[in-house]
């Protein structure tokens, strides 16, 4: 089952601002999580206020909203300010 997908106005703002490559390389990764939001390789960050991906040199920020299956990406940043 599938979940859906919301892209905050923050991280909309991040991605545009994307070198192209990474930000195809991003969109497809986005997409992926729809399919599979905890695939391997998928970090837990520390707190417990959510989760990470791996993108190159770029990290997507995410959380899981279970009562309406939807992932809710919250930041695409430069793995040097991701976690700030």
């Amino acid at each position: 089952m599938t979940y859906g997908l919301r892209i905050t106005p923050s991280a909309q703002r991040e991605m545009r601002n994307l070198p192209q490559d990474a930000l195809r390389r991003v969109h497809q990764r986005i997409t992926r999580l729809r399919e599979r939001p905890l695939a391997p390789g998928t970090r837990k960050l520390a707190g417990g206020l959510g989760y990470r991906v791996r993108v190159g040199e770029y990290r997507v920020l995410f959380f899981l909203d279970d009562e309406t299956r939807t992932v809710v990406v919250t930041a695409v940043r430069h793995r040097r300010e991701a976690y700030r």
